[in-house]
């Protein structure tokens, strides 16, 4: 099954400067394209783009190092995706045919390394659905049920900083639009009670299950990985002189769920 592990060093050369400082937009491995924002807008959607995002090293230290200039093949190194800011989305698509039309595929699991996300989903119908509040808890693997037959999924922050791997996915054979039967009185999961449900009055509520990781992955992120990278961001950008992706930041899109 592919799986977007954020480490492919075709997919990484392909950056601009191969993500060295992390900064990072349009990663695309296994023809799935992982985007900052919405596009085309939706406004069933709330969320912004920041103009980029984070492919975050697993390995401890090394982005100090290359900020100190250390030689060293980025493309060889393992990464994760974080977002930017807590009110980030981040767009993830198909394109096996590269014809510029999205393809429908299947979203079957992914790797919360670290805070809390919701993942909708748009099927081919038209429809939307979420899975809700999927927590780390120390490193979890969630398995997704429903999200067939989509032609977007999209990675929506909830007020903090989140850290994903291991985007599983199929491809989904073109068939009638559907959407899954509701779970009567049933959220994505019992997850944290405080966390925050995303959910239009159409969309349908997913339904996601989490076990543990069989084991933290080689290097794993700390969970301050993220602040260290905040806390680096200006001297990288003054200091070292890093014009990353999207620095301009284009007119990013509010969008008020109705």
């Amino acid at each position: 099954m592919p799986t977007i592990t954020f480490d492919d060093p075709a997919a990484l050369a392909n950056l601009a400067g191969a993500a060295r400082f992390t900064f990072a937009n349009n990663y695309t491995e296994s023809d799935m394209s992982v985007a900052d924002g919405v596009s085309p807008a939706d406004p069933r959607l709330g969320g912004r783009a920041h103009g980029h995002y984070h492919l975050g090293y697993e390995h401890p230290g090394i982005l100090e190092q290359v900020i100190q200039g250390a030689t060293i093949d980025v493309t060889a190194e393992p990464r994760s995706l974080s977002n930017h800011f807590g009110d980030h989305i981040i767009q993830l698509t198909y394109d096996p045919n590269h014809d510029g039309v999205p393809d429908p595929f299947d979203l079957t699991g992914i790797d919360v390394l670290s805070g809390t996300l919701n993942v909708g989903v748009e099927f081919a119908s038209g429809d939307i659905g979420v899975f809700n509040n999927l927590a780390s808890d120390g490193g979890s693997r969630w398995s997704l049920s429903g999200g067939t037959n989509i032609i977007r999924a999209t990675l929506e922050a909830t007020g903090s900083i989140f850290t994903v791997d291991n985007i599983a996915f199929a491809a989904a054979a073109p068939q009638p639009p559907t959407t899954p039967a509701k779970e009567d009185g049933q959220h994505g999961h019992c997850g944290d009670e405080g966390a925050t449900d995303r959910g239009a009055p159409d969309s349908e509520t997913l339904m996601a299950t989490a076990s543990p990781l069989a084991e933290a992955p080689e290097g794993q992120l700390a969970p301050d990985e993220h602040d260290v990278l905040t806390a680096l961001s200006e001297e990288i950008l003054g200091a070292f002189g890093v014009e990353p992706p999207g620095t301009a930041h284009p007119a990013s899109h509010d969008a008020v769920i109705a």
